[in-house]
């Protein structure tokens, strides 16, 4: 079978005009016919969302939960931090935050199995993106959040323009169980807000990224609706790709 995929829209038609099929006619997935072209809410403008000074915003367009949800979800964390008295730091992935990174891949995925929740990919996928040789490719831009020194957040990703960022490896925990007790709190004890944390480290994350210059970021598609709905309360905005098959 001949696959041929992030097509635009004009070369899609001339594929299916010489025979090649829709990819949803011989789906990848039942769930996600187009792997993670299914769903395709995926660019943000970085200025969309934070004003010059790095404060978030209300998006302009959207739904009316859409347009305040990063907002609000970016000071129920920040007030989480403050009534806790912690404090989340993001920095730049070195070669000695190898295992770190590794463990908090492992522990992400480990998350999603005991959760029931889908899962598009394994923890291995994703091995790769915190090799250290990778960060030695100028194009390259990782780092590690931390939640008062615990490790909770890697991003891995490229600069394919002088202003875009594709994001390829975006992971926070969000396990009270798993993160609070290794910083000394009783499990259930402070996790109001917790859950906040991974669109606030995203949006800190924009915010290192447009001291650069950078104010576009891909994050590319998703194969289930939970991951495009987070997409598109962060802001990202549809960008349709299409994915043609052929069988011989």
């Amino acid at each position: 079978m001949l696959q041929n995929r992030f097509l635009a829209l004009d070369h899609y038609v001339q594929l299916l005009n010489q025979g090649f099929l829709p990819a949803k006619e011989h789906p990848w997935h039942d769930d996600s016919p187009e792997e993670d072209e299914t769903l395709t809410s995926s660019l943000l403008r970085i200025d969309d969302i934070l004003t010059d000074e790095g404060n978030v915003k209300t998006l302009d367009y959207g739904s009316k939960n859409t347009r305040t949800k990063s907002r609000m979800t970016h000071n129920r964390f920040g007030n989480f931090l403050e009534r806790n008295s912690l404090e989340y730091l993001l920095r730049e992935y070195t070669s000695q935050d190898f295992e770190t990174a590794k463990d908090i891949v492992k522990a992400h995925f480990s998350i999603l199995g005991e959760n029931g929740e889908p899962i598009g990919s394994t923890a291995e996928d994703h091995f790769n993106s915190v090799d250290p040789k990778l960060i030695e490719i100028d194009s390259v831009r990782a780092y590690l959040g931390f939640l008062s020194g615990v490790p909770v957040s890697y991003f891995a990703g490229e600069k394919v323009s002088d202003s875009r960022f594709a994001l390829y490896t975006p992971f926070t925990l969000r396990s009270t169980e798993l993160v609070l007790p290794q910083m000394g709190f009783e499990n259930g004890e402070t996790d109001k807000g917790f859950s906040a944390m991974p669109i606030f480290s995203y949006i800190e994350l924009m915010k290192e990224l447009k001291k650069e210059g950078i104010n576009e970021m891909l994050f590319g598609g998703s194969e289930y609706r939970d991951l495009n709905r987070i997409k598109r309360q962060l802001g990202c905005r549809n960008v349709p790709s299409y994915w043609a098959v052929k069988v011989e």
